[in-house]
């Protein structure tokens, strides 16, 4: 595994510094790195440990109060997990949630270290 917690750990957020229920548009990423990523292009990203986090109740609840105002943009993997992840974040906030549309397979650091520019104009287009 790329990141590796206690045994019995329960899931977390990354880098959530500034974000709440004030924050216009919140970007989730899936994984710390990504989210490291977006802060270097001025993004303000919360990364969570895998795109199985976004189905859980307790997450869904928790985020519906914290974010209830905010616009969303799911800035996951494109793969059958961040879809799924998506989905579940459509699921709850609806069509506030946008999408970060990445090539087929690739995350964040992947369009990074791929296509810099094409990453820089992907976040501004959104």
């Amino acid at each position: 595994p790329k990141y590796m917690d206690e045994p019995g750990a329960a899931p977390h957020l990354y880098n959530p510094q500034g974000l709440g229920p004030q924050t216009r548009t919140v970007w989730f990423t899936e994984g710390e790195l990504d989210a490291l990523i977006l802060w270097q292009y001025g993004v303000h990203a919360i990364g969570v440990p895998g795109a199985s986090v976004f189905g859980i109740p307790e997450f869904k609840l928790a985020w519906s109060l914290l974010w209830e105002k905010s616009n969303l943009v799911a800035a996951i993997d494109n793969d059958e997990a961040g879809n799924r992840a998506a989905h579940a974040l459509v699921e709850v906030y609806g069509d506030r949630v946008r999408r970060l549309v990445l090539p087929e397979g690739m995350d964040v650091n992947d369009m990074h270290l791929k296509d810099p520019d094409g990453l820089r104009e992907l976040i501004e287009s959104v």
